[in-house]
């Protein structure tokens, strides 16, 4: 029998735009093997977390650490150099970053700094 191993997962929870979020749950959808939604809403109260008011929407998600690294650095990278006003916070047991958009921001920093949130794990 070629049983696959299962990878394991990290709780990653994402505030952001209701657009982003709404992004990273399909492609949670198209990969449910290496990503589990355990919950999608909006934030109650935005400006605790130091969002302007109006919605923040938040994923909470059980995810393979080279789909964050990976395909959701990608994802979040295009979506800070599209939004540049924005910010993005993700969220582990452990640790808490915060992406923006900065002049001359790379896709392997966002990654970078991605993989250094789940290393952490």
């Amino acid at each position: 029998m070629n049983q696959e191993k299962e990878r394991p997962k990290i709780q990653v929870k994402v505030l952001a735009a209701q657009t982003l979020v709404d992004e990273l749950a399909e492609q949670a959808e198209a990969n449910p093997t290496a990503v589990q939604i355990i919950s999608k809403g909006t934030e109650k109260d935005p400006t605790a977390l130091e969002f302007e008011l109006g919605d923040v929407a938040n994923i909470i998600a059980l995810v393979e650490g080279a789909i964050i690294a990976g395909e959701w650095g990608y994802r979040l990278y295009k979506w800070i150099s599209a939004n540049k006003n924005r910010r993005v916070v993700i969220q582990t047991p452990t640790r808490r970053i915060q992406l923006h958009y900065s002049e001359g921001m790379t896709e392997e920093e966002v990654r970078t700094a991605l993989q250094q949130l789940i290393s952490t794990v």
